[in-house]
């Protein structure tokens, strides 16, 4: 059972659901999330010191699924899937790595603001 779906016992021993309003409203902005990061991905693997345009990251990304698109030249899909997918997938372990740990201290405090010094980071 996650947050969202957690219900509320009535005086009467009768269970209430959350209202659907706030399981849409979920749903909306889990959706606009993962459309955020699809949109981002490319463009995050596009920059850099060598600029590699999103087209051409999202035809190297189809040569490799086999679903059509061309190769790139040696250099930019060295760089591309030897630096830059690995720092993009690194980058969201060590955000939902982070998101998990604030979740797991949120709970085992019980603080909805948790301040520096919860974790002894308060002092210079």
């Amino acid at each position: 059972m996650t947050v969202l779906e957690k219900t509320e016992t009535q005086a009467d021993g009768t269970a209430e659901s959350p209202p659907r309003r706030r399981r849409s409203a979920a749903w909306v902005l889990t959706v606009a999330l993962v459309v955020g990061l699809l949109v981002l991905v490319p463009v995050a693997a596009g920059v850099g010191a060598y600029p590699i345009p999103v087209g051409d990251v999202l035809g190297s990304v189809q040569h490799r699924l086999g679903l059509g698109g061309g190769e790139l030249d040696r250099v930019a899909e060295s760089v591309l899937w030897n630096v830059r997918f690995p720092r993009i997938v690194l980058a969201l372990l060590v955000g939902a790595s982070l998101g998990c740990a604030g979740a797991l201290m949120q709970g085992v405090f019980g603080n909805p603001l948790a301040e520096p010094g919860v974790i002894g980071v308060s002092s210079g």
